[in-house]
């Protein structure tokens, strides 16, 4: 399970970091794909020569690094990164995120890192959500909140990324009346893929509570696919509650 849970942390994080990476350093990271760890470090290496005080340099070993689950050459690059460029909204905000989704601590270096970010690129409101995720770890709830709702009034951004976020703090704040109110606005089968297999369940518990069958069956079978997609055999108890879907 444990796996599972950081293979979709991975999947989220690339997601977002798509959004923060100029085109010639998403080049970058196509190329890399496929390398092992000591391989994307000499590419890195050799690709960056002569130019050390690219800050993106350092953000790209601190991914590597972080992948890894190498927590202390991870932190020192990305420290580096904001180090030669103060200016580096995306080190910022990647450093938070990585805080928060990997390290699971210093919420509050956190915080003030995605602050950073959003001070500096305004626009990029992702970050809003590495804040609101941080803030939830704090149970500063209304923060939270207040992030992800500002964070749902953007254009062009992941809808389900933001409700997700919402769903957490209600969940957290045990707040019923509100996680049912958002659930229900969903249709059967919208609840997305980003909610990861064991969220996705859950949300289909919530709907069973709800006397809401189809949409239950809807997030079961998100939930399943997941499970589908990573080779790994759906859990007994939520095959056993497909088994009641139509």
């Amino acid at each position: 399970m444990k796996k599972i849970l950081f293979l979709f942390a991975i999947l989220f994080t690339l997601q977002l970091n798509a959004q923060l990476i100029p085109d010639k350093y998403s080049a970058i990271m196509e190329e890399m794909w496929t390398m092992n760890f000591k391989e994307k470090l000499k590419f890195l290496d050799k690709k960056f020569k002569g130019n050390i005080n690219d800050p993106w340099y350092y953000w790209f070993k601190a991914d590597v690094y972080s992948m890894k689950e190498d927590d202390v050459n991870a932190r020192l690059c990305y420290e580096k990164a904001i180090e030669v460029d103060p200016k580096f909204a995306a080190g910022n905000g990647s450093y938070a995120r990585y805080l928060v989704s990997y390290v699971h601590t210093d919420f509050e270096k956190a915080i003030e890192l995605s602050s950073k970010a959003i001070e500096l690129d305004p626009k990029e409101f992702n970050y809003y959500l590495d804040r609101a995720d941080a803030y939830l770890q704090l149970k500063q709830f209304n923060k939270a909140i207040a992030d992800a709702q500002y964070y749902l009034e953007q254009e062009d951004v992941m809808v389900f990324a933001g409700q997700l976020m919402l769903i957490n703090c209600y969940i957290e704040m045990d707040d019923q009346e509100k996680l049912k109110e958002l659930l229900m606005s969903f249709e059967v089968g919208q609840i997305d893929f980003m909610a990861g297999p064991v969220m996705a369940s859950r949300i289909g518990d919530y709907y069973i509570s709800y006397n809401e069958p189809e949409r239950a069956c809807g997030a079961y079978r998100v939930a399943a696919e997941n499970y589908e997609l990573l080779e790994g055999e759906s859990p007994a108890e939520l095959q056993k509650k497909l088994a009641n879907c139509k």
